[in-house]
């Protein structure tokens, strides 16, 4: 896992000098994970603009809920991914002018989902395996630097071992602010 976080690293730092702008996502997200539950969590992304339209993307994200808080049944849910994929954002010159974007995506990586029952013995339950996600969401540019946004998807994970037979898919909502490291966004020539 640390291997390929690293190499995604240094290919990304490697390349994103020539692209034009940089930026990093903090967002706080509501995923239902299926057969894990409705969890809650916050998550990370880092990406940069290939052209005016497209923005390659790296993101992970980390939820977690505890079902039957101090009963013997306590069970304990956490679902990480780490997916990586191309960000769409269309040109439309009605949203430009009101500062907008409307951003669409498709990801995919690794995910693992974990279920945690402290009565029982063995009642641990984990696995790791790959992910997609589809994203879309409205972008608010409130300066060059600070840009809100929420989006809306559909995730998906496939398992090979102890949770072959769960279905972990569902929607996700995220709540985010984009910070924008490097780079010239060009706005309408009014923008203040």
């Amino acid at each position: 896992m640390k291997k390929v976080l690293a190499i995604i690293l240094f290919l990304f730092i490697s390349t994103a000098n020539s692209f034009a702008a940089i930026f990093v996502d903090a967002f706080g997200a509501n995923v239902d994970a299926g057969d894990m539950e409705n969890q809650i969590g916050f998550g990370l992304g880092l990406g940069f603009d290939i052209n005016s339209d497209l923005n390659f993307i790296f993101r992970t994200a980390m939820t977690s809920v505890t079902e039957d808080k101090d009963k013997t049944t306590e069970t304990d849910y956490e679902h990480f991914t780490a997916l990586a994929g191309i960000e769409y954002v269309p040109h439309i010159p009605s949203l430009r002018n009101l500062r907008m974007s409307w951003k669409n995506s498709f990801l995919v990586g690794m995910s693992n989902s974990e279920a945690s029952m402290e009565q029982v013995q063995d009642g641990d339950v984990s696995d790791m395996g790959v992910a997609c996600s589809f994203w879309t969401g409205l972008q608010f540019d409130m300066t060059q630097v600070i840009s809100p946004f929420i989006d809306l998807g559909y995730h998906s994970s496939f398992y090979q071992n102890k949770l072959e037979d769960a279905s972990i898919r569902g929607y996700q909502v995220a709540f985010g602010i984009r910070f924008y490291l490097t780079g010239s966004r060009d706005y309408a020539g009014d923008y203040q």
